[in-house]
This record gives C-alpha cells, structure tokens and sequence, in this order.
C-alpha cells in the first residue's frame, strides 16, 4: 500500500507539474495584472455577464453556448455548470463531484487519528481528501475538470478516499 501511494503521489506531482506554469512566469504574470490595476485579470467581468445569463436563463443555455455569449470559458467550472445546463443540470453534474467529500467530512479527524487504520491508510485518505478539496477550490477559478488527466486522478482520490472511509465505518 505504501508503494501504492507513493506512485499515486508520483503521478499526481507529475500531472500537477506539467499543468501549471513556473512559478516564474506566475510571479511575471501577477506583476503585470498588478501594474495594469485589474488583479482579476477580467474574471469579474465575465463572472456578471455568466451571473445575469443565468438569471436570464435558469434552465441553462446550452452546452459550449457561454463560448458564444462570453467568447471563452467562464474560467469559474461551477458558473459554467450552471450557466450551460441550468440550475437542475447543474446540480446534476456537481452532485458527484461534491457528495464524496461532503459525506466524509464529518469524520475527516477520526479516521486520520484513528489508531485501528494502519499508517498507510491514513496517508493516502489525507492525500485524497486534501487532492479533492484543491480541485473543488481550483473550479472557482479555473477549469480543472476539463483535464482529462485531473478528471482521471480527481476520481481515482475519491475512489481511494471512500475505500478507507468505507474501511472506517466497518471498524465502528
């Protein structure tokens, strides 16, 4: 298991990586949209135009649609949920993405400090819920789950994540 998680930990450093930029041309990157006044880089506007279509349209405008009506993404994964499919597909779509960690977190402390779970087990389950919660973090601002491969990993945790949260409620 130890193994296991290592090579989990190994391709997920290396997705990560390959992913984001360096930290050099972040910091270049932060400079200028500092120097230019608009830290959002543009996001709220898109944010207001994304907010009134879904207002205007609770049902959703259709999938891809936001790329006519905004001339991209929403760069909010969320937003762009909602705007496309609707409140009701919306919901659909995040209800897998959300309902494994929301029904883990009550007992998040307990399994890591539980002493019946071995050392492995409590590693790979904190890596796995802190792996989930940067993805559900990085929608607000981002794309993640137009990755394939961070879709792959993303599933992959919460499979490996309700394996030992699973494995918990058994000992109880």
């Amino acid at each position: 298991k130890i193994m296991f998680s290592i090579i989990i930990l190994g391709i997920a450093a290396i997705v990560i990586s390959q992913r984001f930029t360096l930290v050099n041309s972040f910091w270049i990157r932060t400079q200028e949209m500092l120097s230019d006044g608009d830290i959002s880089n543009g996001r709220l506007a898109i944010y207001d135009v994304a907010l009134s279509a879904i207002v205007d349209n609770p049902l959703g405008i259709g999938i891809d649609a936001s790329t006519l009506l905004i001339g991209g993404d929403v760069h909010n994964c969320y937003l762009q949920f909602i705007l496309e499919l609707g409140w009701i597909g919306g919901i659909l779509v995040l209800f897998p993405i959300l309902s494994p960690i929301l029904s883990v977190r009550r007992n998040v402390k307990h399994i890591i400090h539980r002493d019946q779970l071995s050392y492995s087990d409590r590693v790979i389950f904190t890596f796995s819920v802190l792996f989930n919660m940067l993805i559900i973090l990085a929608g607000f601002v981002a794309m993640p789950f137009q990755w394939h491969d961070v879709i792959m990993l993303f599933v992959i945790s919460q499979i490996m994540m309700l394996t030992i949260y699973n494995k918990y409620a058994s000992l109880q």
